[in-house]
Formats: C-alpha cells, structure tokens, sequence
C-alpha cells in the first residue's frame, strides 16, 4: 500500500511564520507613522511656500503691494488667531494689510490639518509684499511648522528679497 502525501504548513511552522510577521510589524508601524506625520508637515510647509511664491509673483507682475493674512472665513483678514486657522492672499490696494470687498483676491487656503501649529515668528497676522517682489518691512520673516508627535519641524524663512527658504528644525 502506497501513502499519499499531502503538502501543507506544519502548526510549528505557522506559528513561526506569524512570529516573524508580528516583530516585522512591530518595527513598521512605529516607522510608517512618523512618515505620515513627515509627508503632512512637508505637504503644509509646500502650501505656505506656493503662497509666498504666489504673492512674491505676483507684486512684481501687477507693480502694488500683496498681502497674505491669516483668515478663518476665506474672505476677510483675521485679525487675531493663528496661521493654522487658513490665509489668504490678496492686491492690498490701499497697503492697511487688510482685505476689503473692492481688492482682487487670489488665492485662499484652508486650515491646516490634523493638530499642527504654524506661527509666524514677529507675532503678526499678515505679510506684505512691495511692488518689485521684496518683503515690506525688509526684515525679512520666518514661519516655524510644528507637529504634536515630533521632535522636528519645518522653517519657512523669507528673506528680505521675498525668496522662502525651506529648513528643517526642532520644535519645542
């Protein structure tokens, strides 16, 4: 009488094969959400930058004064608040750093989000551009974006020129 073999996983092998499979896991998932946390701050701090680009272009191009702001509504300049709240761009025609109804909006951005914060280093609620790209007042200005969940952050610095430049630093 001849024995039929069957082919198949043993139990010992299975539960080494799951054994594996639990510590690999146990090492990506750790690794997966720090990544997540990074590719949001890098996709939040590319935002700020496409809007300061924008407003830079923008002043030079058209010869007046651009403001971004921090707005929580999409239309009007907040006032108060923070830069996590949402901005918006816009030709400052009368150069109060304040939108009215008659000045031409460009570009309005949401919230951020997720729980980071996003801070402009002077405290203020909006930044201006001067009719040939550079920054009003020329001191230049620097953005920090924080998570929560990590050590590091993002920097936008924009020099007095107006170019942003993009830094990685610790956050508090």
């Amino acid at each position: 009488m001849r024995l039929l073999r069957q082919d198949g996983f043993t139990l010992i092998e299975l539960m080494v094969t799951i054994s594996v499979m639990a510590i690999l896991l146990a090492i990506a998932v750790p690794s997966f959400s720090q990544f997540i946390i990074n590719n949001r701050l890098t996709s939040q701090i590319n935002q700020l930058v496409s809007d300061i680009s924008l407003a830079r272009s923008e002043s030079a191009t058209r010869g007046a004064r651009i403001t971004i702001c921090t707005s929580t509504d999409g239309a009007t300049c907040a006032g108060a608040g923070s830069w996590e709240q949402g901005r918006i761009v816009f030709v400052d025609t009368n150069n109060d750093g304040v939108h009215q109804s008659a000045e031409l909006l460009l570009k309005v951005t949401e919230q951020l989000s997720g729980s980071n914060t996003l801070a402009l280093s002077s405290g203020a609620f909006f930044i201006q551009f001067r009719p040939y790209g550079g920054l009003s007042p020329a001191a230049g200005a620097s953005f920090h974006l924080c998570s929560p969940s990590s050590a590091t952050g993002k920097q936008v610095a924009v020099a007095a020129t107006g170019r942003p430049l993009v830094t990685t630093v610790a956050c508090p």
